[in-house]
């Protein structure tokens, strides 16, 4: 859950570019940042509790250097303060270090190998720094590779020697680490976004590698010690280009760009039914095993029900939960796994499992060649577009309207598809964000005001319900749970009382008379009501408090916008409360650790 960036650089302004690099990965979350460069010969270490901005509005941008190490940290060992942020240097100062990842046996190593080491910190991060030096004689690959044998668990390190002031070395296994290039130029990183806007190609460096890079090279070996070739690959919709535009913040502009998303998902779709390498993929499939973590688990709830109802046997699971029972997963399983970043631990976890099982993977990400992109057999790329914010919304309406082009491929026979996607179109032309936004607006004060916030709804209401509730809990703080209305009866009630508010999807037609039951229970026992619906009932305004118009979209699809307005409302709330939606309190875009 934090960032690294490197560069070695023919030109001497590497703190400038390091600056712009840090900075891109601040969406990804932080509590404190810090760098390593050379001047004079010699490491300059900065630490910082805070931003990286505020880590470079201490430092003189002009000093000349061309070679750097740079780090946000999310506090996993230790709490967020200087001594703890990253680089970490080793006792006697030969080696500085950044890590993004869990060593599981620092303990172990600390009382063992480094029993006689005067060790700063709380992290496990640290032991790496001084293993280097314990090991070090003169060669830092030679360092590295005996490093690499005694560690447990996932790590990309970026790692500057006192000895060699031309390169940063690297050592990765089950975390990203990417390689940009520009002419004499080189930069590591954990994210695309984190190269300058001149870079145009990467390497994506293969698990378990080890290496170096100089200004215009660099080298990979792999555990073996044999030397790899990586191909090189170009930089598609760079990034770095990302810019607020006429948004106040990151999330506003991303709900705003959710049609825009849509419309291009199904361009995608039509062009190249998401171009398999094995056309033969979703052959003979009989079970089907979802596993995500957080809103793209929600999203895999609607992949749940779509395929139950083509009459194939289909499970969503959270992916933590998943890796640490005994699964079964019986022949002919296609095991698809959902991710946002690709990066998510637990589900790259669950990927190994599945694997180790017998099973077809699929990945389904936000994130070109990102982790879960490169362990599946087979994936779906997501046209959403960078997501700064670290609350997850466009990508989310993106995976729920992929689960429905799913269905699509897997439905026999497939006669219908253009009937399929003209009615899915004409929907999504429907879609009128900016009027949704005034709809809500009108509830901010409410929800900011209330003591305990409800959503329910049943069947796929009741999935919109709970990424509704994670939406308001994240970026608000606010006490939010999300249920299936049936349930509310069921123990819940007992906590609805004056100044608790409940909200109430109602997008299905057949239930809009078994969910007004549970509505009026509770406003019965003073709670207000606020009712989100495409159906304009007399009855469902005079029970609401406030009533929120959903478009006029066909009940089948509604899964695929009906939570805008909450992201909406939950922005709104955001505001109003005077918190940074973009960058909500402990959380990170990418949960890159278990």
């Amino acid at each position: 859950m934090c960032g690294i960036v490197g560069i070695v650089s023919e030109s001497k302004d590497c703190l400038k570019k390091l600056q712009e690099g840090l900075c891109a990965l601040e969406y990804r979350g932080y509590d404190s940042a810090g760098i390593t460069f050379f001047v004079n010969n010699k490491f300059k270490t900065i630490k910082n509790v805070g931003s990286p901005k505020e880590l470079f509005d201490g430092l003189d941008l002009k000093v000349k250097s061309n070679v750097g190490i740079a780090h946000t940290r999310w506090a996993t060992h230790g709490k967020p303060d200087k001594v703890n942020a990253h680089p970490h240097l080793s006792e006697k100062g030969l080696f500085s270090v950044v890590h993004n990842g869990i060593i599981e046996n620092y303990r172990e190593l600390k009382d063992s190998l480094l029993s006689g080491v005067n060790f700063k910190s709380q992290t496990d991060s640290e032991v790496i720094s001084n293993l280097l030096e314990y090991f070090y004689s003169g060669d830092v690959l030679s360092a590295i590779k005996n490093v690499t044998k005694v560690l447990d668990g996932c790590y990309a390190l970026a790692i500057m020697c006192k000895d060699d002031k031309d390169k940063i070395y690297f050592a990765r296994k089950n975390m990203s680490l990417l390689i940009g290039i520009n002419n004499n130029e080189r930069y590591l990183s954990s994210d695309l976004s984190a190269f300058s806007k001149e870079c145009d190609t990467y390497l994506t460096l293969p698990n378990n590698s080890y290496g170096f890079i100089q200004k215009n090279k660099e080298e990979i070996f792999n555990f073996n010690n044999e030397k790899v070739c990586v191909k090189v690959e170009n930089i598609e919709n760079k990034a770095f280009l990302t810019k607020q535009g006429k948004f106040n913040y990151f999330m506003e502009k991303e709900i705003y760009e959710i049609k825009a998303v849509l419309q291009d998902t199904i361009l995608c779709f039509k062009e190249n039914k998401f171009n398999f390498k094995d056309k033969e993929f979703f052959q003979n499939i009989k079970y089907i095993k979802i596993i995500a973590c957080g809103t793209s688990y929600h999203a895999s709830l609607v992949g749940e029900k779509l395929f139950d109802s083509l009459g194939i046997m289909s499970n969503a699971e959270i992916a933590s939960e998943f890796i640490y029972r005994k699964p079964y997963l019986p022949e002919n399983t296609l095991a698809i796994f959902v991710s946002q970043s690709g990066e998510t631990a637990d589900t790259l976890a669950a990927i190994k499992v599945a694997k180790s099982l017998g099973a077809k993977t699929l990945g389904i990400t936000n994130v070109k060649n990102s982790a879960v992109d490169r362990e599946c057999d087979e994936s779906i790329y997501l046209h959403a577009g960078v997501e700064k914010a670290v609350a997850s919304t466009k990508a989310y309406n993106a995976q729920v309207l992929t689960f429905y082009l799913l269905k699509n491929i897997l439905q026999k026979p497939q006669n219908k598809e253009a009937e399929f996607i003209d009615v899915l179109e004409q929907n999504i032309k429907k879609l009128n964000i900016k009027t949704m936004h005034k709809n809500i607006l009108p509830v901010v004060a409410l929800v900011k005001n209330s003591k305990n916030i409800f959503v329910v709804g049943r069947n796929f209401d009741y999935i919109t319900s709970l990424e509704a509730s994670l939406k308001i809990k994240e970026i608000t703080y606010l006490n939010c749970e999300g249920f299936a209305a049936g349930e509310l009866k069921h123990g819940t009630l007992a906590l609805i009382e004056t100044n608790s508010v409940v909200i109430a999807y109602i997008t299905e037609k057949n239930l809009i008379d078994k969910t007004l039951n549970i509505v009026a229970q509770a406003k019965s026992r003073g709670a207000k009501i606020v009712i989100i619906s495409q159906f304009n009932l007399k009855k469902l305004v005079a029970v609401s408090d406030y009533f929120i118009k959903l478009a006029n979209f066909s009940e089948q699809f509604m899964p695929i916008v009906s939570i805008i307005p909450i992201q909406l409302l939950a922005y709104e709330t955001s505001l109003a409360l005077k918190h940074n939606p973009d960058k909500p309190r402990n959380l990170a875009k990418s949960v890159t650790v278990e």
